[in-house]
């Protein structure tokens, strides 16, 4: 499950799995679903994110 997090002046949304933060929950649900498949991150997913 996506969180959101308030972080500084904005909300992300992290993936549950490898705690990457996006900014929008569709990404981030894109990243927990291939981190949980695939135990491991999808690189092109990854460089989208904002911190971890």
């Amino acid at each position: 499950m996506v969180s959101s997090k308030v972080w500084g002046d904005k909300t992300v949304f992290a993936c549950d799995e490898c705690g990457f933060k996006y900014a929008d929950a569709e990404t981030a649900k894109e990243c927990e679903n291939f981190c949980k498949t695939h135990n491991a991150c999808n690189p092109k997913l990854t460089a989208l994110a904002l911190a971890r």
